[in-house]
């Protein structure tokens, strides 16, 4: 999903519950320049922004609503808690908040991927075309749209487009088999 502050900017937060029982993040950004990891504990909040490098604090935030949203769907969530950059705006959840957040955009990806496998056997069906076959014109591993049609992997932007192309113009599948 993308930054509160940049939508250009790609990031996704992970969870893990440390030996000692702990909550800890880790923040995973990719800019046009870089990929940054950064780490953080559940009790201890960094001076700098992570997101800027801004050294001048993030200042504390309560019962604030933020809107995820995923493959042009949205939702929003609500009483979340954390520090927001004073230079940048933007947002490091607190543990719970993170959670919540993360929790969300989990379940729009899951919808969306949901969605995405009832068209693409509708229309490999709509085409005649079995799995492998479907498989064969897209360039995929033998096994791919059985695991795009249960939702357990997502097909490349380029076989969205190109079997949504199909579904409008069946006659052109006879120039690509």
């Amino acid at each position: 999903m993308t930054t509160h502050f940049d939508h250009s900017v790609w990031q996704d937060v992970y969870h893990v519950v440390t030996p000692v029982g702990k909550l800890a993040y880790i923040k995973v950004t990719l800019r046009a320049s870089a990929l940054v990891i950064q780490f953080q504990g559940e009790v201890a909040m960094q001076k700098k922004c992570g997101a800027c490098g801004s050294g001048r604090g993030m200042t504390r935030f309560t019962n604030e609503s933020f809107i995820v949203s995923h493959a042009g769907v949205k939702t929003k969530v609500e009483g979340l808690s954390g520090y927001r950059c004073v230079e940048c705006d933007e947002v490091a959840f607190d543990a719970r908040s993170a959670r919540r957040y993360a929790d969300a955009g989990d379940e729009l990806v899951l919808r969306n991927r949901a969605r995405q496998s009832k068209e693409f056997r509708r229309i490999r069906r709509k085409l005649g075309l079995s799995q492998a076959a479907a498989a064969r014109i897209t360039g995929g591993g033998h096994n791919a749209f059985s695991r795009y049609e249960r939702g357990e992997a997502a097909p490349l932007e380029a076989v969205i487009n190109l079997f949504r192309l199909l579904d409008k113009h069946p006659e052109l599948l006879k120039d690509l088999a």
